[in-house]
């Protein structure tokens, strides 16, 4: 679906005569379009795997799967619920809320496609836990290599958009100011958080803690709606920002303490330690190559490339990593 949004709205803010005047709703449609096309193809994929007799529909059957996913869709519905009130409380706790929100959603778009990659890991690690612990099997090693991967990338991400914030937004939005990019500074970091969530969340899910999960999810809106309250006012767009940083982070360490305490799949103390390091090491990468280099974007590319080796030298990135993750994919079916 992502693909054939690109492909319609690519093509008329580019390739057609009125792309200057792209209205917002053309958006909205092309969304409907994309998603309805991921729908169809999907429905033929399933249909194909349907017996002789075509499809039929038992109402006791329909209302079990129901009951059952509903703790499922609880959860959804309150991380989304946490994870966009600051953009309301915004608009309706300041003066100028529609500016303070566009700001912050200019920022939180680079967080939606950074988290992209941890929703990737959620999607292959959730059949795998599945799959272990329904032989019996500890998912902990699993865990934490994939935390390693998943938390190397965040943590990268996070550096770079923090030293470069300034310029990325300039590069992004013509009229961005210092503030815009004061806001990229601390909401990028919720992309750590996440990455965590992602990968013991998912463990949590496999585990049929969703009880668990969700009374975290709401504790954690209360925590989102104070921190906003206390935060926005005085200091607008950029604590918002902070505020979501310090939701997530709660989360975070909630789901990490969850899945040790329930399932005994918490997070290896010594890749938390190597966590801080790489990002001190990427921070004076980044200084240092600022002071030499004769552009940004010529930092930017050599942080980026010394992000992997240093990765390597803490044991959080490794060929070797990526390989035993197929070796247990593949196993694991």
């Amino acid at each position: 679906d992502r693909l054939v949004l690109i492909a319609l709205v690519g093509s008329m803010l580019w390739l057609l005569p009125f792309g200057k005047h792209f209205r917002v709703l053309w958006l909205v449609q092309a969304q409907v379009v994309s998603l309805s096309v991921a729908v169809a193809v999907v429905a033929a994929i399933v249909w194909r795997h349907l017996p002789k007799g075509g499809l039929r529909v038992r109402a006791a059957l329909v209302r079990v799967v129901l009951r059952q996913s509903a703790p499922f869709a609880l959860a959804v519905f309150l991380m989304t619920a946490y994870t966009r009130l600051d953009a309301v409380m915004l608009e309706r706790l300041l003066p100028a809320g529609d500016y303070a929100a566009g700001v912050y959603a200019s920022a939180y778009r680079l967080l939606d496609a950074a988290n992209m990659a941890g929703a990737l890991f959620a999607g292959l690690l959730l059949p795998m836990f599945s799959a272990m612990m329904g032989r019996g099997e500890s998912v902990r090693a699993l865990a934490d290599l994939a935390f390693r991967l998943l938390m190397g990338v965040a943590v990268t991400t996070a550096v770079l958009c923090t030293l470069f914030r300034h310029e990325l937004m300039h590069l992004l939005y013509t009229h961005a100011t210092p503030e815009w990019g004061q806001v990229l500074g601390w909401l990028i970091w919720s992309f750590v958080a996440t990455g965590g969530m992602y990968i013991y969340g998912t463990v949590l899910t496999a585990a049929g803690r969703l009880g668990s999960i969700n009374r975290l999810f709401a504790l954690s809106i209360a925590l989102n709606f104070l921190a906003n309250l206390l935060l926005i006012p005085p200091f607008g767009a950029v604590g918002a920002a902070v505020a979501t940083v310090g939701t997530q982070a709660f989360v975070w360490v909630g789901e990490m303490w969850l899945a040790q305490r329930l399932e005994g799949s918490g997070p290896v103390p010594a890749t938390l330690v190597r966590l801080p390091v790489l990002a001190l090491l990427l921070a004076g990468t980044g200084m240092a190559a600022s002071f030499f280099a004769s552009s940004w974007l010529v930092s930017f590319l050599l942080t980026a490339l010394a992000a992997p080796l240093w990765a390597a030298l803490l044991g959080l990135w490794h060929p070797a990593l990526l390989r035993k993750l197929a070796s247990i994919r593949a196993n694991g079916r």
